[in-house]
């Protein structure tokens, strides 16, 4: 008979990596990561490197055209990342 609490149920993340060309004043958006918990959008969140510390001047400026962003989707798939509440 197994011993102790039992396991955590675990949900994997799959990432969708894109690049935007020409984004509104450099920027795709405000911030590093932003967050969308609402059942209405498939993605968790949205990661956009270019806000990434030690960034160049004109970069931080969003002097520089282009920026990657990375989309979260949460998955029952895939290698457990994060338990379960």
């Amino acid at each position: 008979k197994p011993r102790g609490p039992p396991p955590l149920e675990y949900r994997s993340l799959r990432f969708e990596e894109s690049y935007i060309e020409d984004p509104d004043d450099g920027f795709f958006q405000e911030a590093f990561v932003v967050n969308h918990p609402s059942p209405n959008v498939p993605f968790t969140r949205i990661v956009e490197y270019k806000h990434l510390p030690n960034q160049p001047t004109p970069v931080k400026k969003g002097l520089v055209a282009g920026t990657r962003i990375a989309k979260e989707y949460s998955s029952a798939d895939g290698p457990p990342y994060y338990p379960v509440p």
